[in-house]
Parts: C-alpha cells; structure tokens; sequence
C-alpha cells in the first residue's frame, strides 16, 4: 500500500469530517440528475450493495465496488476506505491499529533475536511487544522509536546501518548515555596521562576493566561495557553525547583480550577523531568502519598493551607457559593479550591458532558480574543507568 493509502493515514482520515462521501454522492447527483438506481446501473454494481457503500456501513465492501465508486465519486481508495471505517466498531479499529503497529514492528525490529538475547519473553503478541519496547525507550507509543535521537544522527551523511538489530543497538545506547549525563567536563590531557598507565590493570581480570572505567570518566569519557547483540558484528563504538565523548564496548567473541584491546582502539578515536565522529555522532568498529584510520587506532591499542617489537622476542617461547607468564608480569600486561596477538599474527601468515591457549584466557563472566551489565533483559534504559551508576558510583 502506498503511503498516501496506507493504514495510518487512513485511520487517521477516518476520524477527521473533512470528506464526507454520503453527501458527496448526494451532490453529484443533484448535479448530473440520475437516480440512485441509474447510478447502480451505470457501475454495475447491486442497488442493495450500494447503498451501504456510499452510506459507510457496507461490512465487507467489494474493492472493485470501492473503486468504482471512488471513479464516480472523483475520490481515491483511502477517501473511500475513510468512509467506511468511521462507522466500524471500537473492536474492529483496534484490530487495523494493531495490524499497523504489527507491520512497524516487523520492519524495525529483528524479534526472534530480541527474543534470543532475552529481551522478549515472546513475540507474538503485539500488545506485550509494543509495551515491552516503549517501556525500555521510555517512550508514549512504538511509532515513537523512529523519533528517537539515534534515528537523526546522520542528517548530515546516508545512514549505513540499515540493520534493525544495529539501529536497536545504536539507540539503545545513545538513550543510555544520555541518561549516564557525565558530570565531568572532557579532559584530553587527563586522558592522555591515564592511557599509558591503562596496561597493568588487564592482570585483574575481576576489577581491572572497572578501574580504568571510573578513571575514564573522570576525564569526561563515559564507557560501558555490555552483552554482545545478536546479528550484529560490533565490538566497539565512540559516540558524542551533549558533545561528549563515550565509548561501548561488547563481548563480542567472549574474549577478555579483545575487551581490551576496543577500549584502547576506541580511545584513540576519541583522542584523534572527535571532529570526524562529530559528523555522524556514532562510530561502530566491526560494522563497516566508517573511517580510513582503523589502522591507526588498530596500531595505537598494540602498542599500548603489548608492542611488536616484544611480540617478536616472545613468540619463539610461546609454547612454555611459564616464560609466558613471567614475561607477561614484566611487562605489565595479563597472558592472554600476548596470546592473543600471537594469534592475530598467525592468523596474518595463514595459520590457525585461534583454538589454542584458551585455558589462558580468563573467563569474562566475572568481568560481567563486577560490571553489573545486563542491558537486553532490564525492564528499562532507566533502570539500568540507575544500577550502573551505582555499581560505578558514579553518582
């Protein structure tokens, strides 16, 4: 159906007096002199059945009928529709609005991944999706999402994310920091004394990554961490929020070194690309980079954490677990970063190490529980920053 037809637009008609088909029909024959039975004739349509048509109360119109009469009339489908509907009961009306809400949610939402990642406890009820999603947005009704700030972020550029479970992510995200509101104003030289310093908190798997979480947000850098999103690739993101700057980082791949090493590539966005970023609000790493300096920010989490140049003096002791560990304690840095990037090496000259050494990564579970995140199964964004702030005492 066209937008000019389609279901809103004509529930929308059907509640206004502006076209009133009854006394159109009158009109038009008053001025071309037939008669009520000449004009069933002339449609070939049942005086019986055209009654109720021009009267808004035919319960289930021939369409061909609605189109001639629409032609006699010089009025279009939805006018006609319009007409009929302003006479149906209250039963039938919240039918059609569901149907319509039904066909908003099928287009903007991936609900059998939702329900996967537990955000719904069922999908086939409009009413309780429809409640679900305006509860955890806090907004007035589910055609409301599209307002939302992350739907106009880029005014200025196409939008590239045309994936719904993407574009959830993003304004989900967006309203969560929003609500965060950093009280502290961005600080780039405060930032730039912590990042150096970031390396040895990755060897306290349990309170390492909140430490540094809280340091951040004293400079004006607003990070969480959260679960992983179903159908979607993203392992990071840097967002300007009431121009400042904030950082997601996922689980993707339930990899503590990868944590690490997003919040480090993040950084150095915030560092070296806020103008850029400030052109689209949102940068997503692992869903079509937007920039050409992926490579940079790449460069600057390694050398940060563990450098080339002492990836090379250890990869030849790689296989001796205790060479590992010692070297990894001299530098500062937990095991599985080393082991990590050895296997991004590898992987670089065709060979498969990403199965091997998982016993010397820590399991990221307790990372999550000293986080307290769990942003997909809350009842609301609220009620998550609420938690957070708390567990963060950010406030």
């Amino acid at each position: 159906m066209s937008e000019n037809g389609s279901i809103s637009n004509i529930l929308s008609q059907a509640f206004t007096d502006e076209v009133n088909v009854e006394q159109m029909y009158a009109d038009k024959l008053a001025s071309t002199g037939l008669k009520h039975s000449q004009v069933a004739k002339l449609l070939s349509i049942d005086r019986n059945s055209l009654g109720p048509i021009i009267q808004g109360t035919a319960k289930q119109p021939s369409i061909v009928n609605l189109l001639k009469v629409g032609e006699f009339l010089g009025v279009d489908m939805p006018t006609m529709m319009s007409s009929l509907l302003r006479n149906k009961s209250k039963e039938d009306m919240k039918e059609l609005e569901n149907a319509r809400k039904a066909a908003f949610i099928a287009n903007n939402f991936d609900l059998s991944r939702l329900k996967e990642v537990g955000f719904f406890k069922r999908i086939d009820d409009v009413e309780y999706v429809e409640k679900r999603l305006c509860a955890f947005f806090s907004i007035p009704n589910i055609f409301a999402y599209e307002n939302i700030q992350a739907n106009i972020l880029f005014s200025r550029t196409k939008n590239p994310y045309d994936n719904p479970m993407i574009d959830f992510w993003m304004k989900a995200s967006y309203g969560y920091f929003e609500l965060l509101q950093n009280e502290h104003p961005y600080n780039r030289d405060l930032l730039k004394s912590i990042i150096p310093k970031i390396r040895p908190y990755t060897r306290d798997p349990e309170k390492g990554l909140l430490t540094v979480i809280k340091a951040l947000y004293n400079a004006g850098v607003t990070v969480i961490f959260q679960k992983h999103l179903s159908k979607t690739q993203i392992r990071g993101a840097t967002i300007i929020v009431d121009d400042k700057p904030c950082i997601a980082i996922t689980d993707l791949n339930q990899n503590y070194a990868t944590i690490w090493f997003a919040l480090l590539h993040e950084l150095h966005h915030v560092l070296y690309d806020l103008d850029m970023i400030r052109d689209t609000v949102f940068h997503l790493t692992g869903e079509g980079d937007l920039f050409l300096v992926e490579d940079k920010a790449n460069d600057f989490a390694r050398d940060i954490l563990f450098s080339s140049e002492k990836l090379k003096y250890i990869s030849p002791m790689i296989h001796n677990q205790l060479v590992v560990d010692q070297y990894a304690e001299q530098q500062g840095v937990h095991p599985s970063i080393i082991y990590s990037f050895y296997q991004y090496e590898m992987s670089k000259a065709g060979k498969n190490y990403y199965g091997a050494f998982k016993e010397h990564f820590p399991d990221i579970s307790k990372l999550s529980k000293t986080l307290n995140i769990n942003l997909w199964s809350e009842e609301s964004i609220n009620e998550t920053v609420a938690k957070i702030k708390e567990t963060f005492k950010f406030t």
